[in-house]
């Protein structure tokens, strides 16, 4: 059964300069199949990076190989591990939290188990039994996302891509600020 994806709702976004770095979306997007039945599914990424600079910047880090470089230095600090692991249990809970407000109690109580995943699943749907050993760091994007929408205290290869970032293209932020977007129009979508 083929599903059409959705646009997920952006529920906040962060904000520097008027530039929007990083929407936080609501963990479960809409679909429809085959026969036109409207459904949900779990969008383990609450934090996407908008801005197509940064986008481009991460990437670059990506290409020129940091997921494994930051891997390696992962399983080579313990003091890094420890804190990616915290990094992926804080995420958890935050996506939690998203879904006891608004429309979430309904959708969780209409679409039994399609939460189940969440309790495994830690930033951007990462397994969290595959973060042995650096194992489940695929994108750096969710990361920096999360670091930036945690006002730059929660996530460690966030912070290691910042780092790089500042050094390699003078990337950096003293603190964006926060507009509120309650349940953001269907005209203003992530496309994921």
């Amino acid at each position: 059964m083929r599903l059409k994806k959705l646009p997920v709702k952006i529920i906040d976004r962060l904000l520097f300069e008027d530039t929007v770095l990083v929407a936080k979306c609501f963990p479960l997007r809409q679909n429809i199949d085959a026969h036109r039945i409207m459904g949900y599914e779990p969008f383990p990424t609450i934090y996407w990076l908008s801005s197509s600079e940064l986008v481009s910047a991460v990437s670059s880090l990506e290409n020129r190989g940091y997921i494994t470089k930051f891997g390696e230095r992962l399983y080579q600090q313990r003091e890094a591990k420890n804190a990616f692991l915290y990094d992926h249990v804080s995420y958890m809970k935050d996506r939690s939290e998203l879904l006891r407000w608004g429309e979430g109690p309904k959708l969780v109580q209409e679409y039994p188990g399609i939460t189940a995943s969440f309790s495994t699943r830690g930033i951007g749907g990462i397994e969290l039994q595959n973060t042995d050993l650096g194992g489940g760091l695929k994108c750096l994007h969710t990361h920096y996302a999360h670091y930036l929408a945690s006002g730059q205290t929660r996530n460690i290869i966030g912070k290691w891509v910042a780092e790089e970032l500042e050094k390699h293209c003078g990337i950096s932020f003293g603190g964006p600020k926060r507009e509120q977007v309650l349940w953001a129009s269907s005209q203003d979508p992530v496309q994921p």
